[in-house]
C-alpha cells in the first residue's frame, strides 16, 4: 500500500507584503556567483574545468579574491568524482602559488561517488556533510558545493531524459535548501547547442551557465588543439537574474614543489590566473610618458617582496580596451586587497592620460598590504 504524502499547500501572500522581503544579493565571487543558485560550468574534455572549478573553491574557502573579483568566505565542499592524487597536487600547487596555508581553508573534499539522483542516497550524503560540519566544530553551512562532474554522480541516469534530469535537478535543489549553497555542477558541453550536454531540463534549470574554450574551439576547423597551449576563456552563457561578466581569459601557470610530510613527494601541476597578453610586446608600443608611469611603479613595487606586486606592476603596461580596464581593476583591488567598496573609473582609449586616471584610484587610497612608498606618489606630479 503507498504510502501517504503530506499536503503542501503553497502560500499566497500580496505584492506589497511579496516586496518587503526584499535582500541584497549575496555573492560568494562578485558578479559571477550567489549564494543558493545552480550553477554549471561546462566545456569539452582538456578544457580545464576541474581545475577552473577549485579554484573557485580555494578562493572562497579563503577568502581569496578570485581572478580579482572579491569573493566571501565560507566552507566549500568539493565532490571530488575521480581523480583524488591530481586534486592533491591541485590544491598543494594553488595554496603554494598564492603563498596561503592551507589550515586557513574551509575547504572540505568527498572521495568518491554515489548516485546524486536517487533520494535515500542524497539523503544520506547529506546527513553526512552535517556530521562532519558537527565533528570539526564548523558553525556556518557550506556556501557552495561543487560536483565535479555530473556524469560521476548521476550513474545510471539517461541524461537526455528529461523526466530523469528533472529527478538529479530536485536533488541538487535539496542541497541546495538545505545549506543554503551555490552548487556549482561541473559538465560536459553540447557540441551542439554549446549548452551542457543532455537534456534542455538541465539548462533551463540553471541560474548560472559558464563555458571554457581554448584558442580554436570557436571554429569549425578539425585541427587539433595545441595541448600545450595553457591559455581558455571563460564565458557567461545564461545568467538568470544578473547582468553577469564579460568574457574572462585565462592562463596556467606550470607550479612545482613539493607537498608537506615527511616524505616531501614531489608535484607538478597548474593554477590559473587572469591572461593579459604578452606584456613584453605590448611595452614595445607604450609612449615614453606611460613607459615612465610604469617604472615609478615598478620602483614603489620594489620594497615589496611579494612576487605577485610585481606581476601586477609588468601587467599595468597593457592598457588597450575598456574590457582591459574592468579585468585590470578588478584584478589589482583583488591582489592589493582595497576595500571592496573602492569605485574605479574605466575610461577608453590608451596613452598616458587614461593611465593615470587608471592608477589614480589606487594613488588616492591607503595601500599598507602593496607597501606602496613615496614613489607612487611622484606620479600624481607627472
Amino acid at each position: 500500500m503507498p504510502l501517504n504524502k503530506p499536503l503542501i499547500t503553497p502560500e499566497t501572500v500580496s505584492i506589497s507584503s511579496f516586496l518587503e522581503d526584499v535582500k541584497p544579493t549575496d555573492w560568494l565571487i562578485e558578479s559571477v556567483l550567489d549564494r543558493g543558485t545552480l550553477a554549471a560550468l561546462v566545456a569539452q574534455p582538456s578544457r580545464f574545468k576541474s581545475f577552473v572549478a577549485l579554484s573557485m573553491a580555494c578562493s572562497i574557502s579563503t577568502g581569496t579574491p578570485w581572478m580579482g573579483k572579491p569573493t566571501t568566505k565560507g566552507p566549500v565542499v568539493l565532490l571530488a568524482g575521480e581523480g583524488l592524487q591530481g586534486i592533491k597536487s591541485r590544491t598543494r600547487a594553488w595554496f603554494d602559488h598564492h603563498d596561503i596555508d592551507e589550515s586557513t581553508s574551509q575547504l572540505m573534499i568527498t572521495k568518491g561517488t554515489f548516485a546524486a539522483q536517487d533520494d535515500t542516497q542524497m539523503g544520506c550524503y547529506i546527513r553526512s556533510v552535517e556530521e562532519v560540519l558537527k565533528t570539526h566544530q564548523v558553525t556556518e553551512s557550506p556556501s557552495m558545493i561543487i560536483v565535479d562532474t555530473y556524469s560521476r554522480y548521476a550513474a545510471s541516469l539517461d541524461e537526455n531524459s528529461a523526466s530523469e534530469t528533472a529527478g538529479m535537478i530536485a536533488q541538487l535543489g535539496r542541497l541546495q535548501a538545505r545549506f543554503n549553497a551555490t552548487v556549482l555542477v561541473v559538465h560536459h558541453v553540447s557540441k551542439a547547442t554549446g549548452d551542457a550536454r543532455g537534456s534542455s531540463a538541465f539548462v533551463g534549470a540553471l541560474d548560472w551557465q559558464y563555458s571554457l574554450e581554448r584558442n580554436g574551439d570557436e571554429t569549425t576547423s578539425s585541427s587539433p588543439i595545441d595541448l600545450r597551449d595553457l591559455r581558455v576563456k571563460l564565458k557567461l552563457t545564461k545568467s538568470k537574474d544578473h547582468g553577469g561578466i564579460d568574457s574572462m581569459p585565462l592562463k596556467a601557470s606550470i607550479v612545482e614543489g613539493h607537498h608537506k610530510g615527511t616524505a616531501k613527494v614531489p608535484y607538478n601541476s597548474l593554477v590559473f590566473d587572469l591572461d593579459f597578453g604578452d606584456s613584453e610586446s605590448v611595452y614595445d608600443g607604450l609612449g615614453s610618458a606611460t613607459r615612465d608611469t610604469l617604472q615609478y611603479v615598478l620602483m614603489a613595487l620594489d620594497a615589496d617582496p611579494d612576487v605577485t606586486a610585481k606581476k601586477i606592476a609588468s601587467d599595468l603596461c597593457r592598457p588597450n580596451l575598456s574590457q582591459e580596464y574592468r579585468m585590470l581593476c578588478d584584478w589589482l583591488k583583488g591582489r592589493l586587497q582595497l576595500h571592496e567598496d573602492l569605485h574605479v573609473t574605466f575610461p577608453d582609449g590608451q596613452g598616458f592620460g587614461a593611465f593615470k586616471t587608471l592608477l589614480k584610484p589606487f594613488i588616492d587610497n591607503d595601500l599598507p598590504e602593496a607597501k606602496l612608498n613615496k614613489s607612487i606618489q611622484d606620479i600624481s606630479d607627472i
